[in-house]
């Protein structure tokens, strides 16, 4: 007579097992994976202008050759000759030209990679011309875009993984700025479909001591974290 009653035991022990299997699939199908926006990997680029039109007369780095902070990099000269010559009428002059000589010593500003160098020794570029490009020697910075149903969830100081191309490893980032002015996603970040939507340019500072060899130009795509757990 306790049979109805074993086979409703033997019935629940069969198909609460599968009731929780089904509510844990339908949970993983529901959740909502953190986005990942691809962008390029970037430092921060320092352009030196010449103080005169001067020519070149010693270049001391190399392309590619790390330098520290007051480190020169090369050197142009006044036209002393030309000074001394009209020395009678242009003392002034002279002195003038001989104490500028010491600002037409190009030094590096801050610890940086020799990125380009645009002109050659004997060659004179404009007053105010770019002659030496350097890439700062901190953490690169990843250039991505928000698409703009995101913006309002991102914000500097936002955690987020940087997956860098030929990097099987994510390296840890944060958000260090996201501009406040939308523009149309360029035609590389996002799908075809996401080309036309307004989005929104940010950096992401890549963290990881690991990340200062990592060139620049390298596509890799942000993982932000914070955004996907909301």
């Amino acid at each position: 007579m306790s049979m109805p009653g074993t086979l409703t035991s033997v019935r629940l022990r069969v198909l609460l097992p599968l009731a929780v299997g089904i509510a844990v699939l339908l949970a993983a199908c529901t959740r909502e994976d953190p986005p990942r926006l691809p962008g390029t990997l970037e430092r921060d680029r320092i352009e030196i202008a010449a103080e005169a039109s001067e020519p070149i007369t010693a270049i001391e780095v190399r392309e590619g050759e790390r330098v520290e902070a007051g480190r020169v990099l090369l050197r142009q000269e006044t036209q002393l000759a030309e000074a001394r010559a009209a020395l009678a009428a242009a003392e002034a002059r002279l002195k003038e030209i001989t104490l500028s000589n010491e600002r037409l010593i190009v030094r590096a500003p801050q610890a940086a990679i020799v990125d380009a160098l645009p002109y050659e020794v004997g060659e004179r570029p404009p007053q105010g011309g770019t002659i030496a490009v350097l890439l700062a020697d901190t953490a690169p910075y990843a250039r991505v875009y928000i698409p703009e149903p995101l913006r309002v969830r991102v914000r500097p100081g936002s955690r987020a993984l940087v997956y860098v191309d030929g990097r099987e490893d994510p390296l840890p980032g944060t958000m260090r700025f996201v501009s406040s002015e939308a523009a149309f996603t360029p035609y590389y970040a996002l799908t075809q479909r996401d080309r036309s939507r307004l989005s929104f340019l940010a950096e992401v500072e890549v963290t990881d001591p690991r990340a200062r060899d990592l060139p620049v130009g390298v596509p890799v795509e942000v993982e932000l974290i914070e955004v996907g757990r909301e």
